[in-house]
């Protein structure tokens, strides 16, 4: 319901987007409080994805709450990404609290606009910056480090993935599975130190190639 309500709603006005969101925030706000994105801000912009995407689709199932989930315990059997956890973080006392944190981003990420998605982008990279150690087996670890990002990233994307599978009324084939990976790696993309978020910023064309998936 929620998918073909929001798709309708886009292709019906220029008001469609934000319409969309409204509907969104409703209905994610049951579970997790009113999702941190203006659905009134920057009206013409459908953020990353967009209603008639992949992600809408998936991320907006209930389903994808059990996703959510999943992932996070898949993302600790990484012992660095545990070791994080378990020295920077408050899971063990308020687990609720750290899957509300990763709802927030990914809703965010999914529904809000461009300008959202790149504002809580560096919200979660300062955040990084300052986490660090050892783990217990003596290895370095850093929240930052690209490739401790693209493991949590996969858990989280094939974690939806299989949960939608698993549970929605109607899950994804795998055309739209495969639209959702490509859509999933751009929002990760945003995590990565080594992209400069203040000048995508400030190019509208970036941000343009970056919607499209032609950022390079």
């Amino acid at each position: 319901m929620l998918r073909s309500t929001s798709r309708r709603l886009a292709a019906a006005a220029p008001e469609g987007v934000p319409l969309a969101r409204d509907l969104v925030r409703a209905g994610l706000g049951r579970v997790f409080g009113p999702p941190p994105f203006d659905t009134r801000r920057d009206p013409g912009d459908p953020g990353l994805f967009g209603p008639g995407s992949a992600s809408w689709r998936v991320v907006a199932e209930p389903a994808a709450i059990a996703g959510g989930v999943r992932a996070l315990l898949v993302q600790l059997l990484h012992p660095l990404a545990m070791a994080g956890v378990a020295d920077h973080s408050q899971f063990r006392d308020d687990p609720l609290g750290r899957l509300q944190r990763t709802s927030g981003y990914v809703t965010t990420t999914t529904f809000g606009s461009t300008r959202e998605a790149l504002a809580v982008a560096g919200v979660v990279r300062r955040t990084h910056a300052q986490v660090g150690g050892v783990a217990p087996d003596g290895r370095p670890y850093a929240a930052d480090d690209p490739h401790l990002l693209a493991w949590v990233s996969i858990a989280l994307t094939s974690s939806f993935l299989a949960t939608d599978r698993a549970y929605a009324p109607r899950p994804v084939d795998e055309a739209a599975a495969d639209a959702f990976v490509a859509e999933q790696s751009r929002a990760a993309a945003l995590l990565d130190p080594r992209l400069d978020l203040d000048a995508l910023e400030a190019d509208a064309d970036a941000r343009t190639a970056l919607r499209r998936g032609e950022l390079s």
